[in-house]
């Protein structure tokens, strides 16, 4: 009961954050346009690379307040070193302002900064809440963040700001929420002596590689190389389409979240049958989304593209070789998130290197060579490469891991009905229509729920359970 409890509450927050972006990004792709929609898309690329040292920071924060009585001196160490970094990158955007200005395609390097500034200090501020154990109010600060981001930006482009205004409302909403985030504290930041900056240090030397594999896992490096051999306009239709297939692993993120501490204490009492039973489940839930997407996107993606704007279709093909490269990334999460939770941090260490180096190398390799292909390949084969020595790993470590194929085939079953019943509308119905696509996309849902639920047993059986704890 407890991993379906955690899961529901942390996907509903989850859909509440992809719902506000959904619309957030609407809004601004068919006002900014994809050019400059693109350009903004690159900044923010930036300020996420230059954010790794501070949502590295934060996760020492978190760590040293959960497990120590002093908890104002180390929060007080956390918030000198985040300042620091801030500092840090205030320096480097002024020394290299005019490279900064020439990649990035924006005049106003003060707006960079500003944004880079306000971003660096939120992960500090939720990672001072969860270690506080205010877990859920550093998850709704998530969704607060978003919805004031999008709000904001609404009314500076709706005034005519344009690019600035969508650049400077994402970073008055992070103004917001460290403000806010400051009042939920129970803690008061005190004077941190060396020892306990020495013991947030220590613990950021080994967790700063998570900071960067969630960047190179994210749209962010893809971003960054490709920014250099094509258009912003097609870094926008990129994005987008990076962010349609995200929306298919939700489930995922949610269950690894949920399943962590579950399988952590399993571990600990050496009952890996369990563990194995509880992962296996994780994998079916996946796969739940994942392949009815896959189908939907390649029988009406462009239609969905559209919807952003009308340059926006040319990236089906883009959009169905991320949701293939995101699908096989959730299932390897899975098997990494299942290593650190049997605490072997050092194989997880492994696997993630792994990554980095790949996606990296073979974005620079195939980006110049097919453009932004080169770009989703690359990430789909990296994600594969994750897959394979996480399942290798993992059943080195607890035994080895039933892959659910029945149920796998069960929900392509349910796909294939979903598919074909699809088509058949598709050919009745207005072809430029966004309601005819929402209508599209209403009807293969509901189609496929239907069907998963008839063939498969073990998916009814748990919706009994998670249906309940949802409401």
């Amino acid at each position: 009961m407890r991993p379906a409890k955690s899961s529901v509450v942390h996907f509903l927050s989850r859909v509440g954050v992809s719902v506000v972006g959904f619309f957030g990004t609407l809004y601004l792709t068919r006002t900014l346009g994809a050019e400059q929609y693109g350009t903004y898309i690159v900044v923010l690329s930036l300020v996420y690379w230059l954010s790794i040292p501070s949502n590295a920071i934060s996760g020492g924060i978190t760590k040293r307040l959960s497990e120590s009585d002093q908890k104002g001196s180390y929060l007080g160490a956390g918030l000198l070193l985040t300042g620091g970094a801030i500092a840090v990158v205030t320096v480097g955007l002024a020394l290299f302002h005019e490279q900064i200005v020439r990649y990035t395609g924006v005049s106003e390097l003060t707006l960079i900064v500003f944004v880079a500034v306000v971003h660096l200090a939120v992960p500090a501020v939720t990672g001072g809440l969860s270690g506080q154990f205010k877990v859920s109010y550093a998850g709704l600060l998530v969704f607060v963040e978003h919805a004031l981001r999008v709000g904001l930006q609404v009314v500076l482009l709706t005034l005519g700001w344009g690019l600035a205004g969508a650049l400077f409302g994402y970073g008055a909403a992070s103004v917001l929420v460290v403000v806010l985030g400051f009042a939920l504290y129970d803690v008061v930041p005190r004077m941190p002596t060396r020892a306990e900056i020495r013991n947030i240090v220590d613990y950021v030397r080994y967790s700063w590689l998570g900071s960067i594999k969630a960047q190179v896992a994210g749209s962010a490096v893809d971003v960054i190389l490709l920014k250099f051999f094509v258009g912003t306009s097609l870094i926008a239709i990129y994005q987008v389409s990076w962010n349609l297939a995200g929306i298919l692993v939700m489930v995922a993120g949610s269950i690894q979240a949920a399943i962590f501490p579950e399988v952590s204490q399993l571990a600990e009492r050496g009952e890996f049958d369990q563990v194995r039973e509880m992962l296996e489940d994780g994998l079916v839930f996946s796969g739940l989304f994942a392949f009815p997407g896959l189908l939907g996107a390649a029988l009406i993606g462009e239609r969905v593209l559209r919807i952003y704007g009308g340059e926006f279709d040319t990236g089906v093909g883009i959009l169905l070789i991320l949701i293939v490269a995101r699908v096989i990334s959730s299932f390897g999460s899975q098997f990494v998130g299942v290593i650190n939770g049997v605490d072997r941090p050092d194989v997880a260490f492994r696997i993630n290197l792994v990554l980095i180096v790949s996606n990296i190398g073979l974005n620079a390799l195939l980006i110049p060579l097919i453009g932004w292909f080169g770009a989703a390949i690359g990430t789909a084969v990296a994600a594969a490469t994750t897959l394979v020595l996480g399942y290798y790993y993992l059943t080195d470590l607890v035994g080895r891991v039933q892959l659910p194929y029945g149920e796998f085939g069960r929900q392509l079953v349910a796909s294939g009905v979903m598919a074909v019943t699809v088509f058949a509308v598709r050919s009745v119905v207005p072809p430029y229509s966004h309601y005819a696509t929402a209508a599209l996309v209403f009807v293969g849902a509901a189609v496929y729920s239907a069907v998963v639920l008839l063939l498969s047993t073990r998916v009814r059986d748990k919706m009994r359970v998670v249906i309940p704890v949802g409401l």
